[in-house]
């Protein structure tokens, strides 16, 4: 049996990936850009997931704690946060918010 669903096409234009000013927060953490800003953390439903970007806050990411940015930047935290933003395979839904562009909707047959 073959069927027809509606399938959205969104494309990811991460504007970390292409030049975009990285941002420092508060707790002196380098951040890919000031829209990942864990703020979610000071609301009291809070669950403890920062989707997909835990690692980039480890203790030992801080500024204070690093020689210089690039030790954070070529971090392998921060280095598998790229990959998996570029290749699509890692994208947390704030990155989807900001830096993606709703481009309609196709027709797909689903075989059943």
């Amino acid at each position: 049996m073959i069927n027809t669903n509606q399938v959205s096409i969104i494309v990811l234009r991460p504007k970390c990936a292409k030049g975009k000013s990285f941002a420092l927060n508060a707790e002196g953490y380098l951040l890919p850009c000031c829209w990942t800003d864990p703020l979610r953390k000071l609301k009291p439903n809070y669950d403890g997931n920062m989707d997909g970007m835990d690692d980039l806050f480890k203790e030992e990411l801080k500024i204070e704690n690093v020689d210089t940015i690039e030790d954070i930047i070529l971090s392998t935290e921060w280095l598998d946060f790229f990959n998996g933003l570029t290749k699509g395979t890692s994208v947390p839904k704030i990155c989807m918010k900001y830096c993606s562009d709703d481009k309609g909707t196709r027709e797909v047959e689903v075989h059943d």
